[in-house]
């Protein structure tokens, strides 16, 4: 899929652990083209699916709500167990200011804010520009072991901050253990809304889907992407979603122009919400579609109890 700006999306997805493998020949091709790298996306279940294993070794908490039967028919569990949380936001995309970025600064450097190429390859791809990836084999890479400078992909560089990688801690694997307590099952997808009089507004749908919003969505959200001191840069934020201000810049060592670009507003967001997402028995009580002589309605979706 590409979003509104040209560039391929959706291709960093974690792998669940434990999940029943239907399709056994396209998670064994994940693991091959992944190589070495497939355990670096590999998280546990709890960190998507509640009343699971999380990455703490945890069953992720599941609330309850009142009326629930908690019988055999009902999973013999709580409400919330085999749900999620879902995170929505709708971002509408300034292509015509993007557009003017790039005519005065280029393709390259648009690709080095992303932080991917147009295609989706990742900047330190060495192979052949012609020739088409998996997804798998797109996101089969780390920074600090690739590019620990940033001097391909800058430290500060969208997907650089949405997943760090090995970018942080003190080691490789320290660092992958713990961004695996903020990753996030996501999906985008591009709308265009006619306008009368105007030009079409475009932008993209974002959504995702986590155990814990404050610890995965809230956390990248506010200590990754609107962090100033991200990785010890200097009062920046995303260059793509960041805070709309006066002045924005963006910082790419070794640039032969010199190191920074003074960026547009790209982005703004117009709304999105928090949601529970019920597992299958419970949407079933919801309904009133099972054990139950009559629907129960709202009551059952926002009184959730400890």
């Amino acid at each position: 899929m590409y979003e509104s700006f040209g560039f391929r999306d959706g291709l960093a997805q974690p792998v669940i652990s434990e999940l029943r493998e239907e399709r056994g020949a396209e998670r064994k091709k994940i693991r091959r083209d992944a190589g070495i790298l497939y355990e670096d996306r590999v998280v546990a279940p709890g960190e998507f699916i509640l009343g699971y294993r999380n990455e703490y070794d945890e069953l992720t908490y599941c609330p309850n709500v009142k009326r629930w039967p908690g019988d055999a028919t009902y999973t013999s569990g709580r409400f919330a167990l085999n749900g999620t949380y879902l995170a929505v936001r709708q971002i509408e995309q300034d292509v015509d200011a993007f557009a003017k970025f790039e005519a005065v600064y280029g393709e390259a450097v648009c690709e080095k804010m992303m932080g991917r190429r147009r295609d989706g390859k990742p900047l330190s791809w060495q192979g052949s520009p012609g020739v088409p990836i998996s997804d798998s084999e797109a996101d089969a890479f780390r920074f600090r072991v690739d590019d620990a400078n940033g001097f391909g992909c800058p430290k500060g560089a969208h997907i650089r901050r949405v997943n760090p990688r090995d970018t942080l801690g003190i080691d490789v694997q320290s660092s992958i253990k713990s961004v695996k307590l903020h990753r996030l099952l996501r999906r985008g997808r591009p709308y265009r809304e006619e306008v009368a009089n105007e030009k079409p507004r475009k932008g993209i749908f974002f959504i995702a889907c986590n155990a814990d919003l404050e610890r995965q969505f809230e956390f990248i959200y506010q200590r990754w992407l609107r962090n100033p001191r991200f990785v010890c840069l200097n009062d920046q934020d995303d260059p793509l979603v960041g805070k709309p201000a006066a002045t924005r810049s963006f910082s790419m060592p070794g640039l032969a122009s010199g190191e920074e670009v003074s960026l547009a507003a790209f982005t703004q967001t117009l709304g999105g919400g928090y949601f529970f997402l019920p597992g299958i028995s419970a949407l079933k009580f919801i309904l009133g579609c099972e054990g139950s002589s009559k629907a129960v309605g709202s009551e059952a979706v926002v009184a959730l109890a400890p």
